[in-house]
């Protein structure tokens, strides 16, 4: 008898509405924390410090039972992961957004007002795009949004590079787009991710757990946070990002009207 697999636990049921932004969906095709029972693996990839900020995930895989806060949780705690990166909580994000009387941002120009208004050099905004419990499986997107502050200060382009990402694919950006942003899908059956997953795992130096390395793929919010972390690297590691901090031209000079 084949039994059906049940789903991963990790994160709260809260049923969050279903985000339906345009802008995001369009440039895609165009082109907190966990406690630290070890010392952290941490790996060179900016080229300066920078000052983060997360904006709450937007959903777009028909699965309403998602968090979008949750998800941003876990975006923003694999972020802290990187030297130099000093990420700020999303929940200041998510109160400059209610302030607005919105819950999540819509659009480039507000990802950056949004930035800018809180004293971020970047803004990052993630989508999932593909849920799965049962597989695992995640589809995901993550864009970088670039304020002006971000070009106010010298770089070092020899800085470690992360290294590459076979599962998610770099997405050409219009003008008005985001500085950097990829796209992919990661499905937990396929041997090339359990081989990545095992590799996270040793980095995390939690292959003591009783169940090792697997529970990263039976583990519901620590698959999703391999997700995020191999995503970001592979979007981090882009050069245009960085040329456009050497240029000056992170800002595109938009005015965000509510």
């Amino acid at each position: 008898m084949t039994s059906r697999r049940r789903p991963m636990h990790g994160i709260p049921g809260r049923r969050a509405p279903i985000a339906a932004w345009a802008w995001l969906a369009m440039v895609t095709l165009c082109g907190c924390a966990q406690s630290e029972k070890k010392p952290r693996v941490e790996t060179s990839a900016l080229p300066r410090s920078m000052t983060f900020a997360v904006a709450p995930v937007l959903n777009y895989s028909g699965q309403p039972d998602l968090d979008p806060l949750r998800l941003a949780d876990l975006l923003a705690s694999e972020l802290t992961y990187v030297r130099g990166a000093a990420v700020l909580p999303v929940s200041r994000v998510a109160a400059v957004l209610l302030s607005q009387g919105k819950t999540q941002v819509e659009s480039p120009e507000h990802a950056r007002a949004l930035a800018r208004q809180i004293g971020a050099d970047a803004m990052i905004v993630g989508g999932v795009t593909e849920y799965d419990a049962y597989a695992p499986t995640v589809g995901l997107v993550l864009q970088l949004y670039l304020t002006d502050a971000a070009g106010s200060a010298p770089l070092d382009l020899g800085e470690a590079r992360f290294r590459s990402s076979p599962y998610v694919a770099v997405r050409a950006t219009p003008k008005a787009g985001p500085s950097a942003q990829v796209q992919g899908t990661y499905n937990a059956m396929h041997k090339s991710v359990v081989d990545r997953v095992r590799e996270y795992a040793r980095e995390r130096s939690e292959t003591d757990h009783p169940d090792g390395w697997r529970q990263y793929t039976q583990v519901q919010s620590l698959f999703i946070r391999f997700c995020w972390n191999d995503a970001l690297r592979a979007m981090l590691d882009q050069d245009s990002w960085k040329r456009d901090l050497v240029a000056g031209t992170a800002d595109v000079s938009e005015t965000y009207h509510e």
